[in-house]
């Protein structure tokens, strides 16, 4: 079967395995042929939150952007259509950072150029999650363990930070709990703006390299820090509305002031993906 429909290839899979997926992309006068490998395949549809997701839409896009929630979806795609309109750039959503990386070389496989958008704790080892991931995206040894002790250097002075920003007794009950949660404020709201300056041009060299790989970290903290710098405050219990606050205000940009806020790290940030 030839199709373009990501609903008769769901609808297929949905009643056998025994599918090979095999995507035709031309260019000029020459033809490419890929295969998605039966394995690849079955990890997308034994996992219900990729099963659900919008992936296989992507299989028939020439570029797909990645991104960890569906308010990270709606927002860079607002944005980027705003200073790119017309892009042809499709957007999904896999429901945790811990899917991005897998579903990007699922993409990779059938030739779909994509980009991968995570927030700023993607460089935090918590349960491993960097470790594997720089795994996944196969650099070298060599530059994992500089990425990961860059990565302790990080969670350790965070950690100190967040002691030095609460005013209770290591003795105390709960102790452990606040530290913890001066530590997510610190990662989602402040991210690379808040380490010292030797520290924060280690992170920055490293996000750099990482976008040769494709990958894209918020600078700032996690997606509802960006616009903070518009009157737009961070929310954790909000979230639908600090989305309709944002997409209100990319509605209300035109060229002058995308001109105007270029130095703005967001803007800076969506500039990236444009190209």
């Amino acid at each position: 079967i030839s199709t373009h429909s990501s609903e008769i290839l769901k609808g297929i899979l949905s009643k056998t395995d025994d599918v090979n997926i095999i995507r035709i992309t031309r260019e000029d006068d020459t033809n490419t042929i890929t295969k998605l490998e039966k394995e690849n395949l079955e990890k997308i549809m034994k996992t219900p939150r990729l099963r659900v997701s919008k992936i296989l839409e992507g299989l028939f896009c020439e570029k797909v952007i990645i991104t960890e929630a569906e308010s990270d979806e709606i927002f860079y795609q607002e944005f980027l259509e705003k200073v790119q309109p017309y892009s042809g750039v499709f957007f999904t959503h896999v429901n945790g950072k811990g899917n991005i990386v897998e579903t990007s070389n699922l993409y990779k496989i059938l030739g779909v150029e994509n980009v991968m958008i995570f927030d700023f704790d993607f460089i935090r080892n918590d349960s491993k999650s960097f470790s594997n991931n720089l795994r996944n995206l196969k650099l070298d040894e060599v530059k994992i363990n500089e990425y990961l002790q860059i990565s302790r250097d990080v969670e350790q002075y965070i950690t100190d930070k967040a002691k030095d920003n609460i005013d209770i007794d290591e003795d105390d009950d709960g102790y452990k709990e606040k530290i913890n949660i001066e530590k997510k404020k610190l990662y989602h709201i402040e991210g690379i703006n808040c380490l010292e300056s030797k520290l924060k041009n280690k992170v920055e060299k490293m996000l750099n390299e990482l976008e040769n790989k494709n990958v894209f970290v918020i600078r700032t903290g996690e997606l509802e820090s960006t616009m903070q710098n518009f009157g737009i405050e961070y929310t954790k219990n909000n979230k639908d509305g600090w989305i309709e606050r944002a997409i209100e205000f990319i509605d209300g940009l035109d060229e002058e002031k995308i001109s105007q806020y270029k130095n703005e790290e967001i803007i800076k940030f969506i500039m990236k993906l444009k190209k």
